[in-house]
C-alpha cells in the first residue's frame, strides 16, 4: 500500500468538521443470524488484492432483498472496513434486525470483517 499512496501535503484538512450530520455507528453487538455464504472470487478484488468496498455493500444488499428487506426504502448506510478479505475466503453475511435498522457483519473464520448499518424508511 505504502507504494501507492498518494502526496497529500498540500491538502486543507479541516479536522473540525463532520462529514456527516449523524453520529458514526459502532459495532452492534446482538444475537445475529446467518443469511448467507459466498467465497471471494476474482472479480471480488481490487488492485491490491482485496475485496473492493462496494462488493461488501454489494452483498449486504442482495442479502437484505434475499431476506424480503424494502432496499428502495434505505434511507442510510453506514460501513466500516474492519479486516481485509481475501481470495477464496469463506464469508458469512450476518443480520440482525432492530425495528427499521439492519445491522450487518461479514464474516470469514467468525471475525468480522466488515460491518454495515442500514436505517429503512419507515
Amino acid at each position: 500500500p505504502e507504494l501507492i499512496a498518494l502526496p497529500h501535503e498540500h491538502f486543507i484538512k479541516y479536522t473540525d468538521k463532520k462529514v456527516t450530520q449523524a453520529e458514526f455507528a459502532k459495532l452492534h453487538k446482538g444475537a445475529y443470524h446467518k443469511i448467507d455464504e459466498l467465497r471471494v472470487k476474482l472479480s471480488d478484488l481490487d488492485m491490491v488484492h482485496h475485496v473492493t468496498n462496494i462488493k461488501y455493500l454489494e452483498w449486504c444488499i442482495d442479502a437484505a432483498f434475499a431476506c424480503q428487506q424494502a432496499v428502495d426504502k434505505i434511507q442510510v448506510i453506514d460501513m466500516h472496513f474492519l479486516k481485509e478479505t481475501r481470495i477464496n475466503d469463506t464469508c458469512e453475511v450476518h443480520l440482525l434486525q432492530e425495528n427499521n435498522l439492519l445491522h450487518y457483519q461479514i464474516c470469514v473464520d467468525s471475525v468480522v470483517h466488515f460491518y454495515c448499518l442500514m436505517e429503512i424508511e419507515e
